[in-house]
Order: C-alpha cells, then structure tokens, then sequence
C-alpha cells in the first residue's frame, strides 16, 4: 500500500512537472517579446499594459501554481516514504516485544535491514512512472 500511493504522488510530480516545462517555455516567449518589441512598447504603454496583464501574469501564475504543486507532491512522497518506513519499524518491534513473535535481535536486524533499504526503494518509487511511460 505504501508503494502504491508513493507511486501515485511521484506521478502527480511527474505530471506537474511536464506542465510546469510547456509553461516555462511559454514564459520565454513573452521574455522574447518583450525583447523584441522594447522600442514599441516603450512607445505605447497601452500595449505594454496589455501585455504584461493578459499575457506575462496568466503565465507567470501558472508557472508559480505548477512549481508549487510539483514541490508539495514531491515532498508528501518522501515524506508518506518515511513515515511508513518508520511505522513499520515501530510494528517491528511491536510484534516482537509485545507479542513476543520474535527475539529482540531479530527485531533489531530487520528495522536495520529496512533502515538500510529506505533510500533504494523511495528511489525505485521516484524511478517508477518513468519506466511506466517509456
């Protein structure tokens, strides 16, 4: 389950982030615009108004609403990652103190073997809608 939904948010930033580049470039073109008209809109502040409103701030917005979402599903996958890890350490020791399902040791080696795997498996999770897409 764990994988699953860290799967789902790494898409989410995949997603987010593909959107994000469309907008980026569209960003460069109005910067290009304004380069190259400079002279015209230096000239006509009515247009340069228009510009700046209808075309540069809708962009910007996006850019800023895609960057911020991108960020906040990235890092709710990597956080989701840890704390499930860590939960699942807890139950670890749950089990084997509480229950007495196993010895102490045994515990320990198996929250140190997940501790170990923690940063290979939020990789794999990071590496995975990638691979879906290619």
């Amino acid at each position: 389950m764990t994988v699953l939904i860290g799967i789902r948010l790494v898409a989410r930033v995949y997603r987010h982030m593909a959107k994000l580049r469309e907008t980026e470039d569209r960003l460069y073109a109005d910067y290009q615009s304004v380069i190259e008209g400079r002279k015209e809109l230096s000239l006509n502040r009515d247009r340069a108004q228009q510009l700046y409103r209808d075309v540069y701030t809708p962009n910007a917005a996006e850019y800023r609403h895609h960057i911020i979402r991108g960020d906040t599903y990235h890092l709710s996958a990597v956080n989701w990652f840890n704390i499930m890890m860590l939960g699942a350490i807890g139950v670890v020791f749950f089990l084997a103190n509480g229950l007495g399902w196993a010895s102490a040791q045994v515990a320990a080696t198996f929250s140190l073997t997940l501790l170990f795997l923690r940063m290979p498996l939020i990789q794999a999770i990071g590496a995975f809608p990638p691979l879906i897409n290619a």
